[in-house]
């Protein structure tokens, strides 16, 4: 178990997880439910990390079985996080359920660790379903960067800002979330989540047109031997964009890499990945492969409270080649894609600028 955490926190998420499910073998061999379903809940996690979401789906409920009827307990309380987290994945209303049972038991076992964790859980579900509360999120954050024992919790919040914000265009606050997350983890020696920030200021970078530092930010990450498929999304599509706007290299392998990231029909972490790979098509005049790609990353958008800035960018795609629109329930209220598959150029034009992104 000792061995898992410190590959974990070193970059090495395979070692983890094969300690971790070693570790599980031993304790269900000790007659252990309660470490067992811990070290499940901990592969699960890492295996949504590597992309591998169907098994970390299945070892999260594993987890959660194994602690059917136990009673309150710290097992129980994280295995619920796991699962509202995994189905945040997939932008599932349960996650909220989850999160919350998660906070009744942490509070009733005193659990402070897994009750941070949980509201931010919840707190999210705004945040990626409406571009709504930031403020609490970042509150939340900043409790667990300063209390004691939480210093992991407040790595793993703090990415998940950075990556948010920045795919949001939310530029100014995601510039100032890399920086506070940058410097709290190389402070912490949490060196497994300095690439989702180095990886989200590329993007930002990227999305206000300076693509010199665009790139080095994508390098610093790409160059990095240890690194997960999820930390090297943002800088391939950094790299393969900015490669593709230039007309200077192909950009095929970068984003069959990134695609190949995770299983196929994820809208979470392959929503960027079918944009760039519609605007790739698009910008050599194959509209349809740009149309393909589109429809690709739309036909996985099934779900009411999916991010409207992923499936926004994909209705962008379809709309400029003629695709069709009619791709789910998800609602966009709030992004500057909406003013453009409207035909509103104008509105589109000038919220574009008010964010600070000139290429869009």
């Amino acid at each position: 178990e000792q061995h898992a955490i410190s590959s974990h926190l070193s970059g090495l998420p395979d070692a983890a997880v094969g300690s971790f499910h070693d570790a599980a073998a031993l304790r269900r061999a000790m007659g252990d439910r309660l470490g067992e379903a811990e070290n499940l809940r901990q592969v699960s996690y890492l295996l949504w990390l590597l992309g591998r979401t169907r098994e970390g789906v299945e070892a999260g409920r594993a987890s959660l079985r194994l602690l059917e009827g136990v009673g309150p307990c710290p097992e129980l309380a994280w295995s619920l996080v796991n699962m509202a987290e995994l189905a945040s994945g997939d932008f599932d209303p349960r996650r909220a359920e989850y999160a919350t049972r998660a906070m009744a038991v942490g509070i009733e076992i005193g659990e402070t660790a897994v009750v941070v964790r949980a509201r931010a859980a919840v707190a999210m579900v705004g945040v990626t379903s409406g571009d709504t509360g930031w403020d609490e999120v970042e509150a939340i954050w900043h409790e667990a960067i300063t209390t004691e024992g939480l210093t992991e919790l407040g790595g793993i919040i703090g990415s998940t800002l950075c990556w948010f914000a920045a795919l949001h265009h939310h530029l100014g606050r995601a510039e100032n979330y890399i920086a506070e997350v940058s410097a709290f983890c190389t402070t912490h020696d949490l060196g497994v989540f300095l690439p989702f920030a180095t990886g989200a200021a590329a993007i930002c970078a990227l999305h206000r047109g300076d693509w010199p530092r665009a790139l080095s930010y994508a390098d610093d990450v790409l160059t990095r031997p240890t690194t997960g498929p999820m930390q090297r999304i943002m800088p391939q599509l950094t790299v393969a964009l900015i490669g593709a706007r230039r007309g200077e290299q192909p950009a095929a392998a970068l984003l069959d890499e990134a695609l190949a990231a995770t299983e196929p029909n994820e809208l979470f972490r392959l929503g960027p990945v079918w944009a760039a790979r519609a605007e790739v098509a698009w910008l050599v005049g194959d509209d349809d492969t740009a149309r393909a790609e589109a429809q690709a990353g739309l036909a996985a958008a099934t779900s009411p409270h999916a991010d409207p800035w992923l499936v926004g960018h994909l209705r962008r795609w379809a709309y400029l080649v003629g695709g069709p629109l009619d791709d789910g329930p998800a609602v966009d209220t709030v992004t500057p894609y909406r003013h453009e598959i409207s035909g509103d150029w104008a509105a589109a034009a000038a919220a574009w600028t008010r964010l600070g992104c000139p290429y869009d």
